[in-house]
C-alpha cells in the first residue's frame, strides 16, 4: 500500500490553522469597522495572507512526499524548499506593507479608536495565534518539517502584530489624544516580522545550496564508514538535501582482491549504519574503490577534515 502524500499530522495543523485564520480574519474587519480601529483592520487582512501560507504549506509537503519519477530522479523535495523560500518572501511582504501603512499613518498623523469590543478582538486573537504557533512548532519540530516551522513563524508574526495593535489599542482607549502610538508600534513588529522572513529564506537558501549542517556532520559519517570492518579511507564524502531529507554519497576503499560480492555486502552495510545516524537521511550511496587506486578527490576525508 502505497504512503499517504500527506501525513495526518501535516494536514490536520495546517487545516486547523487556515479554518481559525479565516475566523480571525473575518472577526478582525468586523470588529475594526464598528470600532473604527484601522489598525485592527490591516491586522485582519494580515490574517488572510496566513491563509495563503497554509495553501503553500500544503502544496510543499504534498510534492516533497511524491516518489521520484523518470524526470526526477531524486524525488521532489526541492520544491519543497522552494516554496519555504515563497514562505519567506510573503512574511517580507507581509513587514513591508505593515511598515508602509505604519510609516503613512506616522506622517499623516491618523488616529485610531478604541473600544472594549476592539480590545476584547486583539486579546482573544494573540491568544488563539500563540496556541497556533506553538502548536505548529511542535508538529513541524517532531517531524523535522522546516516548512511547518516556518508556518508557525507565520503565525508569529500575526501574534506579534496583533501584540502592537493591543497596546496602540490599551493606550489609545486611555489616551485617545495618542491615537497615532499604534503607528509606531506597528513600524517595530513590521521589522521583526522582515527579520524572521530573512531566516526562513536564508535557511532554506542553504538547503537549496546543498550547504552542509556543519563540519562534525560530515566527520560523524566518516567515522561510521570507517568503523565498519574490511573499509579504509572512506573519502570524498557528498551531501544533497531533497527538501528536509539529506542524500549521502561516500567513497570507500577495499581490498581489490575481494569479490564484488564482498564489496557490495560491505558498501550496504556502509549505507545501513549512515541511514541509522539520522533520520533524515534517506538515500546513500556507496561507491567502492580497489586500495591503492590513485583517483581525483575532493580531499573531503577525516583527515582533511580535523586540520
Amino acid at each position: 500500500m502505497s504512503q499517504p502524500l500527506l501525513s495526518q499530522k501535516e494536514s490536520k495543523v495546517t487545516i486547523v490553522g487556515a479554518i481559525l485564520n479565516l475566523i480571525l480574519a473575518a472577526i478582525k474587519i468586523s470588529a475594526g469597522t464598528l470600532g473604527g480601529s484601522y489598525a485592527l483592520i490591516s491586522d485582519g487582512f494580515h490574517s488572510l495572507s496566513d491563509l495563503v501560507s497554509d495553501g503553500v504549506v500544503l502544496c510543499g509537503i504534498y510534492f516533497a512526499n511524491l516518489p521520484p519519477d523518470e524526470n526526477h530522479t531524486h524525488g521532489h523535495g526541492k520544491i519543497q524548499t522552494l516554496l519555504e523560500i515563497g514562505m519567506g518572501v510573503l512574511l517580507i511582504f507581509v513587514a513591508y506593507e505593515i511598515g508602509k501603512e505604519a510609516a503613512f499613518s506616522i506622517f499623516e498623523q491618523k488616529q485610531s479608536n478604541a473600544s472594549f469590543l476592539t480590545i476584547s478582538v486583539a486579546v482573544v486573537s494573540i491568544f488563539i495565534k500563540e496556541g497556533l504557533f506553538w502548536y505548529t512548532y511542535k508538529i513541524g519540530k517532531e517531524l523535522d518539517d522546516s516548512m511547518l516551522i516556518a508556518n508557525a513563524w507565520h503565525h508569529r508574526s500575526d501574534s506579534l502584530s496583533t501584540i502592537g495593535v493591543l497596546i496602540g489599542l490599551i493606550v489609545i482607549y486611555f489616551k485617545p489624544e495618542w491615537g497615532v502610538v499604534d503607528s509606531f508600534i506597528g513600524f517595530v513588529i513590521a521589522v521583526l516580522i522582515l527579520k524572521v522572513g530573512f531566516e526562513v529564506i536564508l535557511d532554506a537558501m542553504k538547503r537549496i545550496t546543498d550547504t552542509v549542517p556543519d563540519k562534525s556532520f560530515l566527520e560523524d559519517i566518516l567515522k561510521i564508514a570507517n568503523e565498519v570492518a574490511e573499509v579504509e579511507h572512506p573519502h570524498d564524502i557528498g551531501v544533497r538535501f531533497l527538501g528536509n531529507k539529506i542524500a549521502i554519497e561516500i567513497h570507500i576503499e577495499v581490498n581489490p582482491k575481494m569479490t564484488v560480492l564482498q564489496a557490495h555486502d560491505i558498501s550496504d552495510l556502509v549505507a545501513k549504519k549512515i541511514r541509522k545516524y539520522d533520520s533524515k537521511i534517506t538515500q546513500v550511496l556507496v561507491h567502492v574503490d580497489p586500495k591503492g587506486i590513485e583517483e581525483d578527490r575532493r580531499g573531503l576525508n577525516l583527515e582533511s577534515l580535523q586540520k
